[in-house]
């Protein structure tokens, strides 16, 4: 029994999937029924009729028989000479796990347990001289894996399609924990979330001579379910030091979401240019909530539920041209207008349950929270392609993107068995300009230069206010800034690739990039000197990034081909906070990083085929904090990767594959005692396998299997698992 309370389910999932899955069951049995029935009708002929002589109908098999034995191995793939263009395709299996299900189920993507039903279908017919109609489909019950669409199209005249979608999003519904005491938090009753997404649509298209050309898309979109979030609630882990209290507990997100979207787009072709128009409506209703367990099994157990509501319209138009001026010389332009107006509610209420009513006495939270925002954003794209020559193409670009938004919220906000209105408002404005220029030179034989430059200007302001009034009876200052920001970024790149015989090519390249942020605070309600200094306490930010790679790829002989490719990548933070703190700009962060990859193909002969590749990462960042505590070390993410897989035509009619995969993390490092785990400790291997048999030029079978072994040390082996999952397919085409 779930130990939490949430929202009633709607209950139109399940009718409109289950008919879907019958639909999909009914057409194809009808026409495999009905091929049937012509074999079995041609099968009840006199196989020597009046007008037959005798001893023709063993002729007539004898060259059906000799017929079959001539076709290719790709006719025999294919259906024979004849062009099957339609097929069912049945599965059935199923996963079966040992272990940690949830983490099983959310790695692969994959339900516990059985499966089974239509994973393929494609139909299609011509009704009339020109015209098709195609329907395509799968439904795999068990799965909540649906889709169906039908297709209605003439000829480059117009087109007209239906569809509908549904699926569903696995997730793990643990927590954390604590090793020294070996307690893993799960939520109670409960191992994997699941979230359904939809999607029903229509899409119609127009093309008459001399006219536009329109096209148009309606989706109604959905979303509605659980899945996991790592912002978890408190809990007390040890008992052994009753006063440590971490974040640890599990939460989940409860999501029900609807979207509306309407698309209308017209092309068309003036003398030698191209043009098109582009609007788009979306409306939206999302009802959210972010579901936490605080304290679990113990006396102070508590539950909080962070609700967030949000609707909006969202209004573009876009236009576009496309113009060769001249053989060497190509325009394109661009425009895009979006406006979006949305509001928002919600709350953050502690209670013994799930989605109760705001009781004093518990921790700061809110109630009552309403609001809106708007935003309006204009982007121009000015692109040019030239050739002066043969061996040289540029490409410039420009690009100027204005933004500016403003948003406002009020509501209760509560703190024991006090409480205060509270209000806030902000405005943002944004203005970026970006220039770009692309060149590639092909003057030199057998190599290919290139060399690209990106540069953005940008400045902005943001202006802030807002807070609480009172307390249980103590002031708090509302915040209020004013900011004015600058942006500069850069980004050069070089590179080559030097085919240097038939059988071996080499590239080589890298690039430099650096992002500077400056901020002017002409107006700050917390000291930068004091105990509260944020929001507006950092005057500079600078990411700077150098990157290089090379690549050599080999072919000795057909058969055989090696590629090998190593990358190295450095990554400089610089902070710098107000001169007031008395603390000078340095290096806050440095991020270092080596990518060695190795693979291989090879043909040994023409009915096998072997691969595989192997990489090595070496990651590490460091911050000065890592240099005066063990609370925070450098974060370390190496961790290695091979697979290799075969791949056997056994004969005309059976293919048989096989592989096996690995990958080590191996990045844990134990100090709970002191503070802040950053590495991960992973292993995880597993096989797979699958045989396909043709076992007529319309039937076709093929059986699958795959194992996985995981073990996660982050987690002390709580989320270990071992999965086997095993399928069979069996197409029929006509």
């Amino acid at each position: 029994m779930r130990t939490f309370r949430g929202k009633r389910r709607r209950p139109g999932n399940w009718s409109w999937s289950t008919a879907l899955g019958l639909s999909l069951a009914m057409v194809p049995a009808a026409a495999w029924g009905a091929a049937s029935r012509a074999e079995a009708d041609s099968a009840a002929e006199p196989e020597t009729p009046a007008t037959q002589p005798s001893g023709a109908s063993e002729e007539t098999g004898e060259a059906a028989s000799a017929e079959a034995s001539t076709l290719s191995p790709q006719e025999w793939f294919e259906g024979g000479t004849e062009s099957l263009n339609n097929w069912i395709e049945f599965a059935f299996g199923g996963l079966f796990t040992r272990g940690n299900r949830g983490e099983a189920q959310s790695r692969h993507q994959l339900r516990d347990g059985l499966f089974g039903g239509i994973q393929d279908l494609h139909y299609q017919t011509e009704i009339a001289k020109n015209t098709q109609l195609s329907l395509d489909g799968r439904a795999l019950f068990d799965e909540r894996d649906y889709r169906l669409s039908l297709a209605l199209s003439r000829e480059e005249v117009w087109s007209l399609r239906l569809y509908a979608e549904q699926s569903r999003l696995w997730s793990n519904a643990a927590g954390g924990g604590y090793g020294p005491s070996g307690r893993w938090y799960g939520f109670p009753g409960e191992e994997a979330w699941g979230l359904d997404r939809t999607t029903l649509g229509i899409e119609a298209s127009l093309s008459l001579k001399n006219l536009p050309r329109a096209s148009f898309r309606y989706q109604h979109l959905t979303r509605s379910g659980l899945r996991d979030t790592t912002t978890w609630g408190m809990a007390h882990p040890s008992d052994a030091d009753p006063a440590r209290t971490l974040g640890v507990a599990p939460a989940f997100y409860d999501l029900d979401e609807r979207v509306d979207r309407f698309e209308l787009d017209l092309t068309h072709r003036i003398k030698k240019t191209d043009v098109g128009l582009g609007l788009r409506y979306e409306t939206a209703d999302l009802d959210n909530a972010r579901k936490v367990l605080e304290f679990p099994g113990e006396p102070v157990e508590r539950k909080l539920t962070d609700r967030q509501g949000t609707q909006y319209d969202l209004f573009s138009a876009h236009a576009w041209t496309e113009t060769w001026l001249r053989k060497n010389l190509f325009l394109s332009t661009g425009y895009l207008y979006a406006h979006l107006d949305s509001d928002f509610s919600g709350s953050r209420i502690y209670g013994s349950d799930f989605d109760v009513g705001y009781v004093p006495g518990y921790p700061l939270g809110y109630t009552t929270l309403t609001g809106g925002a708007q935003q309006h954003e204009h982007v121009l794209n000015l692109n040019l392609m030239a050739q002066p020559s043969r061996a040289w193409t540029l490409v410039p670009s420009l690009r100027v993107q204005r933004m500016d938004w403003d948003a406002d919220s009020r509501g209760w906000g509560t703190q024991g068995r006090a409480g205060s209105l509270f209000a806030a408002q902000s405005e943002r404005e944004l203005l970026d300009v970006r220039e770009r220029l692309e060149i590639r030179y092909t003057g030199f034989t057998n190599w290919v230069w290139y060399a690209v430059g990106d540069w953005t200007q940008g400045d902005g302001n943001l202006e802030e206010t807002g807070g609480l009034s009172l307390v249980g009876g103590t002031g708090v200052a509302p915040v209020q800034r004013e900011t004015e920001d600058r942006r500069w970024f850069q980004k050069y790149a070089v590179g080559t690739r030097w085919y240097a015989t038939r059988w071996a090519t080499l590239e080589a390249g890298g690039y430099f990039k650096r992002h500077e942020y400056d901020y002017d605070h002409e107006d700050d309600s917390t000291p930068n000197a004091g105990l509260n200094r944020y929001p507006a306490y950092l005057t500079f930010h600078a990411f700077e990034t150098w990157d290089g790679h090379v690549g050599l790829t080999l072919r000795p002989w057909t058969r055989l081909s090696l590629l090998t490719r190593y990358e190295y990548q450095q990554t400089r933070v610089d902070t710098e906070p107000d001169g007031v703190s008395g603390l000078g700009r340095r290096e806050s962060a440095d991020l270092t990083s080596h990518i060695v990859n190795q693979s291989i193909s090879y043909t040994p002969w023409s009915r096998l085929t072997l691969q595989g590749s192997w990489t090595r990462v070496w990651s590490r960042i460091e911050t000065p904090a890592h240099e005066v505590t063990r609370a925070l070390l450098a974060s370390q993410n190496n961790y290695w990767m091979a697979h290799v897989n075969a791949l056997c035509v056994l004969d005309d009619r059976s293919d048989l594959s096989a592989g096996y995969f690995y990958y080590r993390a191996d990045n844990f490092d134990d100090v709970w005692a002191d503070g802040l785990l950053l590495g991960v400790g992973v292993e995880e291997h597993g096989i797979t396998g699958s045989w396909t048999r043709r076992l007529s030029m319309r039937l076709r079978l093929s059986l699958r299997y795959s194992y996985v072994h995981h073990r996660d040390e982050t987690f002390g082996q709580s989320r270990n698992y071992e999965a086997h999952w095993v399928a069979s397919t069996l197409q029929y085409r006509f």
